[in-house]
């Protein structure tokens, strides 16, 4: 069976779309995606007649706290590294998650000469961890005092 060129569109921007999160708001949603009707092109968003998020679209909807705690913990995470930095702590420090690490695709590594063989030179193990999972424990961070 031969796609037609929509369907191949179709087909394209649906595997392009950006798994990101979106504030739990209809009306973001549809200032982000003007075209949405039910479902978006571009989010992995769907509402239904009431307006109410599909199940599936759960996943990538956030409320405003959740998006508060993860940019306070953003802030304070970029104020450290600031103070680390004027502090003359410059060590490299790329990712590992799973199979996938910075340097595959930094720029700049003539710049910081990272060399794997080098015992001092050694990726930073990331844990991958389910959305709710992280914002359960930046909530409980916040809740300290």
């Amino acid at each position: 069976m031969r796609l037609s060129n929509e369907d191949i569109q179709k087909e394209i921007n649906n595997q392009l779309k950006m798994p990101g999160w979106v504030l739990a708001d209809q009306e973001v949603v549809r200032l982000l995606d003007a075209a949405m009707e039910s479902k978006s092109e571009f989010l992995k968003i769907a509402l239904k007649k009431d307006q109410t998020f599909y199940s599936h679209s759960l996943a990538y909807v956030k409320t405003g706290e959740e998006f508060s705690c993860l940019l306070e913990h953003v802030e304070n995470i970029l104020v450290e590294t600031g103070q680390q930095i004027l502090a003359g702590e410059i060590a490299i420090q790329p990712f590992s998650l799973q199979q996938s690490q910075a340097c595959s695709y930094c720029q700049y590594l003539p710049v910081c000469q990272f060399d794997r063989l080098l015992p001092e030179n050694r990726f930073r193990e990331l844990a991958e961890l389910a959305d709710d999972v992280i914002l359960q424990a930046l909530a409980r961070k916040e809740a300290q005092p």
